[in-house]
């Protein structure tokens, strides 16, 4: 984060001006070049998150959090027209520009214009802010993971409004209707992938929050939690027999989806059916053998049934694909440490300390190496070496408090545990 709150932008900054000249002059040699070969061209301007994404970086005066407490205080009043524009400009102030702004998508609008009979314009962000009935609308978290990446309703919206574009260049007089539900069943996409996606995005965002300074930043970390545990409430064993069975209808349709195979591996996994899970993914590998995804998918549930061989089999051939796989490299290290080769895990280890001296994970597992190995020493040093990478490294902070109990050092354990209470 502070690496880019030292680059920060602001809408009055002079070099912005070069940004959208630039950006409007590469867009129309983007429409030129299509137009010499008698290519249509369907541009889309650009949405973003504005109810619960508050500004990134603010000034002290004149400042885009002011304008986005403004949106919000119009908004709880009822007069959403207002809390628009106060919560765009606030989009427009923000020093960190990772949100397309009002003249980023004037420029798409304009060379929509300047190109009239060759460019369709899929005006996406006017379609976010289109509420029932006609109303205006503040988009938010309901159609975004975050402040730009679109969820599943943003993206069947944006995509739908696509089609419909293309439709209608091919032949206007044609009409293209769907929906989302048509859609959802179409992917399998369930009330269980919701979760799961919830579950993964607040994971991301409570563990290693990349923007601790927005506004209400404590208070929407708490939100989200709160969501993730309703929605784990509402999924009960019946539910996710039921999605099973969804997903089940869906590969009798669709035998060979290998997307299919590895959502249900993972459904079945949650229902605690390692073993017919296992079945799907080898058939993955074997029908798509580079699916690097899919092999680390079967490296984990080949350790959880102990077939540690398999395992290391499934992840050597990810290696075989990009030797420096970070992900890998770790997974074929923990197979070694649970497959109780330690020699080979120490080994192996030295070489990503090696290669990332800065990591405290890989610091952290070599200690675990070394504490199973008895030698506690050496893994206190290793820990201590995390430590000094990241002070709040939780699991080395266990593992420190553990192997200095484990040594019967209880006064240096409580010492030590007493000071990181009060630094935090």
């Amino acid at each position: 984060m502070e690496s880019f709150l030292e680059n920060t932008l602001y809408e009055d900054n002079e070099r912005l001006q070069k940004v959208y000249k630039h950006f409007d002059r590469n867009l129309g040699d983007l429409i030129s070049a299509a137009a010499d070969e008698d290519c249509p061209v369907i541009l889309s301007t650009v949405g973003v998150n504005l109810l619960d994404s508050p500004p990134f970086a603010s000034k002290k005066f004149n400042h885009a959090d002011a304008q986005y407490q403004l949106g919000r205080v119009n908004l709880e009043t009822g007069n959403t027209e207002e809390a628009l524009l106060a919560f765009k400009k606030a989009r427009d102030m923000d020093g960190l520009r990772f949100r397309a702004d009002n003249n980023l998508n004037a420029i798409i609008r304009e060379q929509k214009v300047q190109h009239e009979g060759q460019v369709t314009l899929v005006d996406s962000e006017q379609l976010f802010e289109g509420g029932e009935f006609g109303s205006l609308s503040v988009p938010g978290d309901d159609f975004f993971y975050d402040h730009v990446h679109l969820s599943f309703d943003g993206n069947f919206l944006v995509a739908k409004a696509m089609v419909e574009a293309v439709v209608s260049q091919v032949d206007p007089s044609s009409r293209f209707s769907t929906s989302m539900e048509s859609v959802s069943s179409a992917l399998v996409y369930t009330d269980w992938d919701r979760l799961r996606l919830a579950r993964n995005l607040t994971e991301q965002m409570l563990s290693k929050p990349p923007f601790t300074n927005q506004l209400n930043h404590r208070e929407r970390q708490l939100a989200k939690r709160r969501q993730l545990r309703k929605m784990t409430a509402q999924f009960t064993p019946d539910t996710l027999e039921k999605t099973r069975g969804l997903y089940e209808a869906g590969l009798e349709n669709r035998p060979d989806n290998v997307n299919l195979k590895r959502k249900m591996s993972q459904l079945l996994i949650e229902g605690g059916d390692s073993e017919n899970a296992r079945e799907l993914l080898l058939s993955v590998v074997r029908d798509a053998p580079e699916n690097i995804e899919a092999y680390n998918e079967l490296s984990l549930v080949s350790v959880s049934l102990g077939k540690y061989d398999e395992a290391e089999r499934s992840v050597l051939k990810i290696l075989d694909q990009n030797p420096y796989a970070i992900e890998a490299r770790n997974a074929y290290l923990l197979i070694l440490f649970n497959a109780k080769r330690f020699d080979e895990a120490v080994r192996y280890n030295q070489k990503l300390v090696d290669d990332h001296p800065d990591d405290p994970d890989f610091h952290h597992v070599y200690a675990s190496i070394l504490n199973a190995q008895g030698k506690s020493i050496e893994a206190l040093e290793q820990l201590r070496t995390a430590l000094r990478i990241d002070p709040k490294h939780e699991r080395s902070r266990s593992l420190m408090i553990d192997t200095l109990l484990g040594k019967r050092q209880l006064t240096q354990a409580l010492r030590i545990a007493r000071n990181w209470s009060l630094s935090d």
